[in-house]
């Protein structure tokens, strides 16, 4: 049975489109993915208003960190307690209480449109999460369910299948066209701040003794804000590094795919670092395009 023509909203986790995120923009399905006859657009979670979109519209939720990694305890996991630091955030700005407004405003989009609910590449979810009633709340509403987390969940509480659907950036042909140059460049690349560019400029002097001792073996260095700098740019300056550092799961996740030396720096008592703990690191970048390839043939299925 074929429908009629539909809109598909692909909302991603940023506030502002505008304030390119190179990891989170291209962690949106509809760069690499054609879903004709139906029309596609683009939207921030954070600031989609969802009356500008006819009721029937689909929803793709993904990919980045939608319900974020934030540490919460079990006994606050209610909806009072959801709806109470939502409305912190609203009111207040208050950052801490980020992950519990995308969960509300989540819920809220599911109520209010008829179309399919689809999770795609979502992270930083944990079996610890479908203890409590929000999240599961979420993956039950949800038509089709695909995260990033490695091993897949599959929880019991759940009448449906979680699909393992690492971030859609891997479709990206700059990833597959891929050739490694060797040079003695030492990139830095993330989430820029001034702790971070303080160790850069550290390191960047530790070796300015070896790099006089060994005239013919001379490291360069570089540092770069993935939140001003395009996917492109970023994917060249890897491509002609020796080793990166950074704190970026983004960054990160292609180099692991490209087979380049990399460093993770980031607190290890950080909350974020459990984006990388649920990390497949036999993924090759081969497998991780076929299983985005298989997710968006199922997608396809559902709204044909």
């Amino acid at each position: 049975m074929t429908h009629e023509s539909q809109i598909i909203i692909n909302l991603i986790p940023i506030q502002d489109l505008s304030k390119i995120d190179a990891g989170i923009f291209m962690s949106a399905p509809i760069h690499y993915f054609s879903f004709a006859p139906h029309k596609i657009v683009l939207q921030s979670l954070d600031s989609f208003d969802q009356y500008s979109c006819p009721r029937n519209a689909h929803l793709i939720i993904g990919g980045g960190s939608i319900l974020g990694c934030k540490d919460i305890k079990s006994e606050e996991q209610t909806e009072e307690y959801i709806n109470k630091k939502s409305d912190e955030f609203i009111n207040n700005k208050n950052p801490d209480s980020f992950p519990e407004y995308r969960i509300k405003k989540i819920l809220r989009l599911f109520k209010y449109f008829s179309g399919k609910k689809i999770l795609w590449g979502i992270g930083d979810l944990t079996e610890e999460h479908f203890k409590f009633p929000i999240y599961k709340q979420i993956y039950k509403e949800a038509t089709l369910i695909g995260i990033r987390n490695y091993p897949p969940i599959n929880h019991s509480s759940l009448n449906q299948k979680i699909y393992y659907v690492p971030d859609v950036s891997c479709c990206h042909k700059s990833l597959s066209n891929f050739t490694s140059e060797q040079s003695n460049q030492i990139l830095f690349v993330g989430k820029i701040s001034g702790i971070w560019t303080q160790k850069y400029k550290e390191q960047k002097n530790n070796n300015k003794d070896t790099n006089n001792k060994d005239t013919n073996n001379k490291d360069t260095h570089k540092i770069i804000n993935i939140k001003h700098t395009s996917f492109e740019t970023i994917i060249r300056e890897i491509k002609h590094s020796k080793k990166i550092i950074t704190n970026s799961y983004s960054v990160y996740y292609w180099c692991f795919l490209l087979g380049k030396q990399i460093e993770l720096d980031i607190d290890t008592k950080s909350p974020f670092l459990l984006k990388f703990n649920t990390f497949d690191k036999t993924l090759k970048l081969e497998k991780a395009i076929e299983l985005n390839n298989e997710f968006y043939k199922k997608i396809m299925d559902l709204i044909k």
